[in-house]
């Protein structure tokens, strides 16, 4: 008997093995989702396996952990405080977390004396699970994003209110930290939970993913966990620290998720004296300029706008730049801001966005009349609704574009959508990018490989109605440009200059990586450029690393169809300069220059410092300018002036005199609207003619007159003056158009 039953027994029990250890027991979920607590939830499926953890060491990335993160991440934020809704609650139920093993800190008092404003919402859980180490408790720490209030705003910003110096960790987020950080020791005590037996997963989005990384760092530094078991993915985390240990492999099992064109993870800034940085690995995820572009487009975008539409009830809006948002709003910002002091000055940014902060989250008047109420809210949206209408109608659809553009960038929808919609080898890119700024007032053009124009510059400005896809570009305070080059293609650079005597172009080069942080620089100035005379140089994946670049000089007929071609001249555009100035013969006058450089007007109205009320004059003339080198220009005028000369009745003498005047004058602009000028002024005594004009007692000649020939005489004078460039300006949503000029271009 009991060798009939062995056989059975034997196969029952291989039956047991192979189903326990052998078998997949990854489940697809339908979890619960929603961005807000009001907002209507989307039911989308994730997969959910015990086995993921201690199948390998947290220090080695799992994508279905990562999903899963993706997914707590994104129920953290529908929770409702009174408990009404609570859609994390939920999901952890649908994977036998018991409701007895859910703490959740959502019901927050700001006021609270130890933590203040520097707190955040979060769910600590536990619960057994059948790990590939056998039976261990896998406990959950989920962190929430800032909601829409002043308080948590606060704390973002808080980088060192205490010391208002520079700290090795960001204050706001460190406290919310180590708030979240006690309640889980509180946990783990009153559950009894074993450490040294015990998963820890960590994970948050945004200001959630900051604190979660803290907490990770911390959890590390404190030895309670073992390392190789705390498994920690953030989204969208901003900067946390300025240690420089941020990447030692003691860190290795925090893994931080960015969208590169998100500008949240870039701050606080990487640049100049700011160092912040986070703890761990970074992944980013592919995009327009790290990756194939043609693979982007047909093949990773319609799989993220599948799982997008889900959540949105629209396609995912992405501005196709890669990090150039980012990189240069940390740019502006170093400006803004150059260390942690002058950010916590009077006039610094951290006082302004306080400012702003208490004007967003300020609560409205209390209206009791419901119909003044309804009056109020109509007449406000009406008016926000005309502006918006105008702008959209006048720019196809731009306000909405840009919109969705600017809240796709930060939205977990994003960071979730591009996490279930891609695998692994899809969805991340190691690859960075570089960026060349132009100092000076070049000309200058970017073409691609089959000679397509994608970008001019004229006069050191960017033209923004010439950019096309990928690139991007802006123009700087000062005579300099940036253009952002993407990494996965290479393009051809020409410059040029319209200067008579050769004129340096200088170079810079900046590096980043794949997220937008700044790797470093180098310069490079050429040999002198002139008119007729082109360089060219090869910029993309050639000047990724490079240190260098290798320029080519071309000079003549070539040169010339370059320039034809690519219509790399200055642009003749309609100004209006107006200028006031003294000469040396103690004669103020003023007036304006009105046309182009290369032809224009010259109005003038001047009288004598010296002998007022003795004479007037009105100049009207021509002429043309030509930059001479860099910054400085050579203007040409002739200007005939008509000066009136107050005499007794009765006089031979001529009231109006005609004087003809030539002006040669020298002019730099230290800034591109303002020129100080230098000119030196020929009057033009004809005898017979204009002779009242030149008498000693209307006019004063410090520099006397020279004789020409036997009927005329030359006065010449030595004029200084300064004059302000006004003409058509930039449009200002023409750098907005230039964002969305890569979409454009892809639905055409």
């Amino acid at each position: 008997m009991k060798n009939r039953f062995t056989p059975i027994f034997l196969c029952l029990f291989s039956i047991f093995i192979t189903k326990n250890l052998f078998a997949d027991n990854s489940k697809s979920i339908n979890f619960l989702l929603a961005s807000t607590p009001n907002e209507p939830q989307v039911s989308y499926p994730v997969e959910w396996n015990e086995k993921w953890f201690g199948e390998t060491p947290s220090t080695i990335y799992n994508h279905n952990i990562a999903r899963f993160c993706s997914m707590l991440s994104f129920a953290s934020y529908g929770v409702k405080t009174d408990g009404s809704r609570n859609l994390l609650q939920y999901n952890l139920k649908l994977i036998d977390v018991k409701q007895a093993d859910m703490n959740f800190c959502y019901n927050i008092n700001y006021e609270n004396q130890l933590w203040g404003k520097d707190q955040c919402a979060f769910c600590i859980a536990s619960k057994e699970i059948a790990s590939s180490k056998g039976r261990q408790t896998l406990v959950f720490v989920i962190i929430r994003g800032t909601p829409l209030s002043a308080d948590e705003w606060i704390s973002n910003i808080n980088l060192s209110d205490e010391s208002k110096t520079e700290k090795e960790i960001h204050e706001g987020f460190y406290k919310a930290t180590e708030q979240v950080y006690t309640e889980l020791i509180s946990f783990m005590l009153k559950k009894r939970i074993d450490p040294t037996n015990a998963f820890l997963l960590i994970t948050g989005h945004s200001r959630g993913g900051a604190v979660s990384n803290l907490l990770a760092y911390k959890c590390s530094s404190d030895g309670f966990f073992q390392r190789e078991n705390i498994y920690a993915y953030t989204f969208a985390a901003p900067n946390v620290t300025t240690l420089d240990t941020v990447e030692n492999a003691e860190y290795d099992f925090i893994w931080n998720i960015v969208n590169a064109e998100d500008i949240v993870p870039t701050v606080p800034m990487f640049r100049g004296k700011w160092s912040y940085r986070k703890f761990g690995h970074m992944l980013t995820f592919c995009n327009y300029w790290n990756t194939d572009q043609e693979n982007f487009d047909n093949i990773i975008l319609p799989k993220v706008d599948e799982v997008f539409t889900k959540l949105a009830n629209r396609n995912y809006s992405t501005f196709k730049m890669g990090p150039f948002i980012p990189i240069q709003t940390t740019a502006v910002l170093n400006n803004l801001n150059g260390s942690i002091e002058k950010y916590y000055s009077g006039s610094g940014l951290h006082h302004k966005i306080s400012n702003q902060l208490s004007k967003i989250f300020t609560a409205p008047a209390v209206v009791n009349n419901k119909a003044e109420k309804e009056e109020i809210e109509t007449k406000h949206k009406s008016i926000k609704d005309r502006i918006i209408n105008w702008i959209n109608n006048r720019t196809d659809g731009l306000y909405d574009k840009v919109e969705h553009c600017f809240s796709d960038m930060h939205s977990i929808k994003t960071y979730f959508s591009f996490m279930n919609a891609l695998d692994e080898n899809q969805a991340f890119s190691t690859l960075g990018c570089s960026q060349i700024v132009i100092h000076g007032r070049e000309e200058g053009a970017i073409i691609d490989k089959d000679g397509n124009r994608l970008l001019l510059i004229t006069e050191g400005r960017i033209d923004y109605t010439t950019i096309k896809s990928p690139l991007a570009a802006r123009s700087m305070f000062g005579d300099s440009v940036v253009v952002g080059i993407p990494a996965n293609i290479d393009f051809d650079f020409v410059l040029t200059n319209e200067s008579i005597l050769p004129t340096p172009i200088s170079l810079t080069i900046e590096h980043f990586d794949s997220t937008g942080r700044y790797l470093g620089s180098s310069k490079k100035i050429p040999a002198a450029c002139k008119i007729n005379s082109v360089y060219q140089f090869e910029a993309g994946i050639t000047t990724l690393d490079a240190e260098d670049i290798d320029f080519k000089k071309i000079r003549g007929i070539e040169a010339k169809q370059i320039i034809t071609q690519n219509s790399m001249t200055p642009l003749q555009e309609f100004h209006v300069m107006p200028e006031i100035s003294l000469n040396t013969d103690l004669n103020l006058s003023f007036g304006a220059r009105i046309g182009s450089t290369r032809l224009y007007g010259v109005a003038l109205l001047g009288f004598p410092l010296e002998h007022p009320g003795e004479s007037f004059e009105l100049s009207l003339g021509i002429g043309n300018q030509n930059t001479l080198i860099g910054p400085i220009t050579l203007s040409g005028e002739f200007i005939p002036k008509m000066i009136w000369v107050y005499e007794p009745q009765g006089s031979d003498e001529n009231i109006f005199n005609l004087v003809p005047e030539i002006r040669l004058s020298l002019s730099i602009r230290p800034v591109r609207t303002l020129s100080l000028f230098m000119a030196g002024t020929f009057d033009f005594e004809i005898d017979g003619f204009n002779n009242a004009a030149f008498k000693s007692d209307v006019r004063t000649m410090n520099m006397g007159s020279f004789p020409l020939g036997s009927s005329v005489n030359v006065a010449p004078s030595i004029q200084f003056g300064i004059q302000l460039q006004l003409g058509n300006s930039i449009p200002i949503l023409q750098p907005l158009k230039m964002l969305l000029q890569s979409k454009k271009t892809t639905e055409n």
